[in-house]
This record gives C-alpha cells, structure tokens and sequence, in this order.
C-alpha cells in the first residue's frame, strides 16, 4: 500500500470519527444528561478530593500493603463461615507480639473513629473518663 493510499485511508477514518463525534455532540438528550452528571454536587466533591484519593491509592498499592489487603481479605471472608474462635483461643493469640500490634493499630484506628463520631455528635456512646480525645 503506497503513503497515499494510507493517507486517504487515515483521512477516510478520520472524518468518519469527526461525523460520530458530529452526531454525539448534536445528540441533546445526550448532552443534557451528560451535563447533568457533570453538574452533580457529588462530582465536584469527588473532583475536590482527588489529589488526596490518588495519594491514599499511592501509599496502598505498595506491594507489601496489598499482600496485607489481600490476607485481610481473606481472613475476613473465611471468618465469615467459621465459628467464632473461643475466648481462651483469643487470649492465647494475644502471645504473639504481631497479634498485639495490629490489635493495638486496629484498637487505635476504632478509639480515634469513635471520638470523631462523638465531636460530630453520631456516636450513641458518650465518651468515658478513659477515652482520649
């Protein structure tokens, strides 16, 4: 095929898209739903808070957070059918010092969104003297 032959072509492509995007953009139902989506409080929040979302996904699609995603994951959806573990098999795993760590983050995480909640009056439970805040 000559560079002409290609040329003609690509041109004949290139109108035929310029004549579907012609017909999109002269379609006004189209063009009203679209601006309508476009237009959503909920857009503009998302649009706002992008930087932040592209950041968290950063610091989550570093391989050893996935792996740890992913046995949560797992964990959780097995636990969904298991009978729940016995109280002294919950207080043996407590022996192992990584189960103590990530029940002290998970606790933390828990005790820092329940004082949230309280400030913006939604939680149910007032605090205690204990509660840090």
């Amino acid at each position: 095929m000559s560079s002409s032959e290609l040329n003609s072509e690509s041109l004949e492509r290139l109108l035929s898209l310029l004549n579907s995007l012609g017909a999109v953009l002269n379609d006004q139902e189209f063009l009203k739903r679209a601006s309508e989506l476009l237009l959503e409080p909920e857009t503009f929040i998302v649009i706002e808070r992008l930087p932040r979302l592209i950041a968290l996904l950063e610091r989550l699609s570093r391989p050893e957070i996935l792996d740890l995603l992913e046995r949560l994951v797992e964990s959780l959806e097995s636990a969904a059918s298991a009978p729940p573990p016995s109280l002294s098999r919950l207080l043996a795993s407590l022996s192992d010092p990584g189960v103590r760590r990530w029940l002290g983050a998970l606790l933390g995480a828990l005790s820092s969104r329940g004082v949230d909640e309280r400030a913006k009056g939604r939680c149910a439970t007032p605090a205690r003297a204990g509660d840090h805040i």
